[in-house]
C-alpha cells in the first residue's frame, strides 16, 4: 500500500508526458555524495556515462554544467584539479595537467624533469596520489633550466 500523502499520476497522465528520452547532452558532470564532489566526468552525451558509473561508483546526485565540446576535457581538468574528486585517478588527455611521465617526453632523462619543477618551483596537483603539474608552466622552466644550463649555471 502506498502512503497516502503520495499522489500517483494517472495512466493517462503518464502516457500523455511520455516521450523519448532526454536530448543528448554535453557538458561537465559532476558526482556527488553527501554535498561532496566525488567525480568529475566530460562526455558529449552525460546521460549513459553517468548510468554506466552508477554500477561502479557511491553517489546520490549528480550535477551538471552544460559546455561546448571544444572545451571538454579542459575543463574537466580544472574542476578535478580544484577539487580532487576521490574517484578520478588521471586528468582528461585535453587538459593542461600532465605527469612527471608525461612530461618527460619534453626532456632528455628524469633528472632534466626533476630540475625544471624544482628551480621553477612548480606547485603540484596531487591526483590519485600522483603530481600532477601545468604543462605550460613546466615547459617553460624547463626553457629556463636549458638556458641557464648553456650559460654555464
Amino acid at each position: 500500500m502506498v502512503d497516502a500523502r503520495i499522489e500517483m499520476l494517472r495512466t493517462a497522465e503518464i502516457l500523455r508526458n511520455a516521450g523519448s528520452p532526454p536530448e543528448r547532452i554535453c557538458g561537465i558532470y559532476f558526482l556527488i555524495r553527501k554535498d561532496e564532489i566525488v567525480y568529475v566526468g566530460s562526455s558529449e552525451n552525460i546521460i549513459p556515462r553517468v548510468f554506466a558509473h552508477a554500477e561502479n561508483k557511491d553517489f546520490d546526485s549528480v550535477s551538471v554544467q552544460r559546455c561546448d565540446p571544444a572545451i571538454l576535457e579542459q575543463l574537466a581538468g580544472e574542476y578535478i584539479a580544484r577539487d580532487t574528486p576521490i574517484y578520478n585517478t588521471r586528468f582528461p588527455l585535453g587538459s593542461r595537467y600532465k605527469s612527471k611521465p608525461q612530461l618527460k617526453r619534453h626532456c632528455v632523462d628524469g633528472y632534466e624533469v626533476n630540475r625544471a619543477i624544482r628551480t621553477g618551483g612548480l606547485s603540484a596537483v596531487l591526483v590519485d596520489g600522483r603530481k600532477h603539474y601545468v604543462e605550460s608552466e613546466f615547459l617553460q622552466a624547463l626553457a629556463r633550466c636549458r638556458a641557464d644550463r648553456a650559460r654555464g649555471r
